[in-house]
């Protein structure tokens, strides 16, 4: 099992669901996105160890979470499956898990 707050990890989108970039310097944009996306396969991959199951907080959306997912598995990692809990955060974040269906088969 592994724990990530992955601080607001948001897509390049603007909504009026989220407030995901209301309290940034800096405008997300696809490349930045991606950027951050990257590090955070890393840190799973490379100081976690991709545990089985990796709960993560502030994930803005369930797109987000699968493209972490699918970066993770084109790193090198488990392949992952995804899965979002709606949160009641007023700035429109939530919790995701990423689950390893080859070893945990209860979901």
């Amino acid at each position: 099992l592994g724990s990530f707050n992955a601080f607001r990890l948001c897509d390049e989108f603007a909504n009026s669901t989220s407030r995901c970039s209301a309290n940034e310097d800096m405008e997300l944009d696809a490349d930045r996105v991606a950027h951050e996306i990257g590090q955070i396969s890393a840190y799973l991959r490379e100081v976690l160890g991709s545990p089985d199951v990796i709960g993560l907080q502030e994930v803005e959306n369930l797109d987000v979470l699968q493209r972490l997912a699918a970066k993770i598995a084109e790193d090198g990692g488990p392949t992952y499956s995804t899965h979002l809990v709606e949160g009641n955060d007023v700035g429109g974040i939530d919790v995701g898990y990423l689950v390893n269906p080859a070893r945990i088969t209860d979901v």
